[in-house]
């Protein structure tokens, strides 16, 4: 499932999610975007944790701006993520 997320990235026009795990009170995404293509602005309903898999990850949190490289993982609230030429793990709960 992630090697075929990853092969979509360079024609991906919007963002790329599969859940990969998924139970009563936690969650585990694969989200994959473009250079191009950005992750909007949205509220989680949960705090989250994000994993780089590859590429890097650009994302604010107030005034704040952390950029996490692969293997990197940070705790995240709700806030804005940009993500460029990027494959990385959410995960929820």
């Amino acid at each position: 499932m992630i090697q075929e997320l990853w092969a979509q990235i360079g024609s991906a026009t919007k963002p790329l999610t599969a859940v990969l795990h998924r139970c009563s009170d936690s969650k585990v995404i694969v989200i994959g975007l473009r250079s191009s293509v950005l992750l909007k602005e949205h509220v989680s309903p949960v705090a989250a944790r994000l994993m780089v898999l590859q590429g890097e990850v650009e994302y604010r949190q107030g005034d704040e701006i952390y950029t996490l490289q692969p293997y990197q993982q940070q705790n995240i609230p709700a806030q804005t993520l940009r993500l460029q030429d990027t494959l990385c793990l959410l995960i929820q709960g």
